[in-house]
């Protein structure tokens, strides 16, 4: 039997943003953050970034709309925010 690995997330990315400042704003904890070179797993990351993430799975079958609807459901409620953060600290969204 095969195993599939997987996760959804949801992020802003930019070069020149505090992600704290994007957490406060949004009054949500993110899953993960990082700073532009800094050493993350073995990598130096070339932007910022503020990541809302699921759980990692390791399952035979991963229901990969399932969990982007759990990532959507937490942002639905700041969604006005997000569009407003996008210019205020010039980030990208990437989902």
């Amino acid at each position: 039997m095969e195993t599939n690995e997987g996760r959804v997330y949801f992020s802003l990315d930019g070069h020149d943003f505090e992600p704290s400042e994007i957490t406060e704003f949004l009054g949500i904890k993110p899953t993960t953050v990082k700073i532009k070179g800094s050493i993350v797993a073995g990598k130096i990351p070339k932007m910022n970034s503020w990541q809302l993430s699921t759980d990692n799975i390791v399952n035979e079958y991963i229901d990969v709309f399932d969990m982007s609807t759990e990532i959507i459901n937490k942002l639905k409620p700041v969604k006005k925010q997000l569009i407003e953060a996008k210019q205020r600290f010039n980030v990208s969204p990437r989902f």
